[in-house]
């Protein structure tokens, strides 16, 4: 976004990214976890490499690129991190943020072995929506997964009685997925 460059999208389209994303991971620390998450917001990559990734149903490509289903992009992209790490490092795997336009379930694309994927959710969502999106990115292959609940930031500053309501969406959760963690 101009103006705001902690919020600049990655182009994920683009090759020489993922190798740089790669690169300096292994240079800096070379952990076991590799960054691969995008900045929230908007102001999302409207190249042309980056919409051919996007797979649209009928009527969505008149939506702006801020409005669109982006999963199959961003996963696109996390699937080409996760696999040039592993070319560093077997045992690595790559974290993504399921969030923002790219929270819905993937259209076309595979969880690659390896990935990890971060489920941010708002209080807002209902457990019927949530546990169809978890049951759809499970048949994505989603395997390792974590919980980061955006209760703290939706517009309410403290958690005036939300653990209740946090608890419940870890119970949903585990209906799908053996969850590995939270992020908070």
């Amino acid at each position: 976004m101009q103006g705001i460059p902690e919020r600049i999208k990655m182009c994920v389209s683009n090759p020489n990214l993922v190798r740089e994303i790669v690169r300096r991971h292994f240079d800096d620390n070379g952990g076991p976890v590799v960054d691969a998450c995008e900045n929230d917001s908007r102001g999302f990559c409207r190249c042309d490499r980056c919409l051919a990734l996007d797979v649209l149903e009928p009527g969505e490509e008149r939506l702006d690129v801020d409005q669109r289903h982006l999963t199959d992009r961003y996963l696109h992209f996390v699937n080409a991190v996760q696999a040039e790490a592993k070319k560093r490092n077997p045992n690595v795997r790559t974290a993504f943020y399921a969030y923002s336009q790219y929270h819905f379930p993937p259209r076309r694309e595979k969880v690659a072995d390896g990935v990890i994927v971060f489920f941010i959710t708002g209080q807002f969502a209902s457990d019927e929506e949530l546990t169809k999106q978890y049951q759809a990115w499970k048949d994505a292959g989603a395997k390792e997964v974590y919980l980061r609940p955006n209760h703290l930031c939706d517009d309410t500053g403290m958690p005036l009685g939300f653990e209740e309501s946090m608890y419940e969406k870890f119970q949903l959760i585990r209906k799908t997925f053996p969850i590995a963690g939270t992020d908070y």
